[in-house]
Formats: structure tokens, sequence, C-alpha cells
């Protein structure tokens, strides 16, 4: 049990951990579309104003040049950035096949677990009695690693407790 909480544990941590990066890649994404609208917005103002050649508004050639000159340099600009995005996200994908792995092994962990289950308890010795876990005292209750899902009452937790349930059963 202790293992199977600690591999869904694990997977739960890893999902909380893609979604949070898939959702601030979007928003990253979002901005930047933003950015680009604003640009483009800024290039066709700054095109009729240099095409209406009627002399209506007045700017200095070279402040003109200057921000025709940040327009074509922001669109080179802003290409790795959306290369990056677009591999950020498909590199989060092995959340996807974690998962499934994670699933998977879950799975087969709880079968063998009943199995190994059912052998020891078909295999007792005559006049062993009903195995129950130790209470852990001084620094062994600190040893059984970072909060899982809570336990019940029969969960080994280490390997005293499992030597002690073999040794109990007579094994």
């Amino acid at each position: 049990p202790d293992v199977r909480s600690r591999i869904r544990y694990i997977t739960s941590l890893t999902e909380q951990a893609a979604n949070t990066v898939l959702n601030s890649t979007e928003k990253v994404q979002d901005d930047l579309s933003a950015l680009k609208r604003a640009n483009q917005n800024l290039a066709e103002k700054i095109n009729a104003l240099s095409e209406d050649g009627q002399g209506r508004v007045l700017l200095p050639a070279g402040l003109l040049d200057e921000i025709k000159g940040f327009h074509n340099g922001f669109k080179e600009k802003i290409k790795p950035v959306d290369q990056a995005m677009i591999e950020i996200i498909t590199a989060q994908s092995f959340q996807d096949l974690t998962g499934q792995v994670s699933g998977k092994l879950t799975v087969l962990i709880e079968r063998v677990e009943q199995e190994l289950l059912q052998v020891l308890s078909d295999n007792v010795p005559e006049g062993k009695g009903h195995w129950q876990e130790p209470e852990p005292e001084g620094d062994a209750a600190l040893l059984n690693g970072p909060a899982v899902e809570p336990a019940d009452d029969t969960t080994v937790q280490n390997q005293q407790q499992v030597d002690d349930l073999l040794a109990k059963l007579g094994f």
C-alpha cells in the first residue's frame, strides 16, 4: 500500500507541475500574441504616416527609421520565443506518458501485493497469530519519508516492519 500511495503521490505532483507549466506557457503565448497585434497595429500606422506624402505629420526622419527598425527587429526577436513556447508545450507531453505508466505500475503492484498476501496467509505456520504493526519509536518514527496518502493500521511502512511480519509468520 505504501508503494501505491507514493506512486499516486508522484503522479499527482507531476500532473500538477505539468498543468502549471502548460497554463503559464499558454498565458505567455497569449501575451506574445497581444504584443504581435500591437506591433502590427503600430506598423500599419507608421506605414500610413510615411506613405501619406502630403506633409501633414512632421516626424523627424531618424525617429521614423528608428521605429521601423524596432518593428522589423521585433518580428525577428519574437520568433525564438514562439519556438521556445512550442517546445515547452511539446515537452510537457511526458506527463501523460508517465501518468499512464504509473497507473499500469500501480495495478501491477496491487496484484502482486494481493498474491503475496494470499501466499503468506496460506502458509502461516500453526500457532502463529495475526501480525500487528509495531509502533515506531524515536528516530524510526521519522523515517517514513514524505507525506503521502494516510495509511491504515495494517500498512507496512519500512523494511524492519516487513522483516518483523515475516518473522512473526514463521519465515
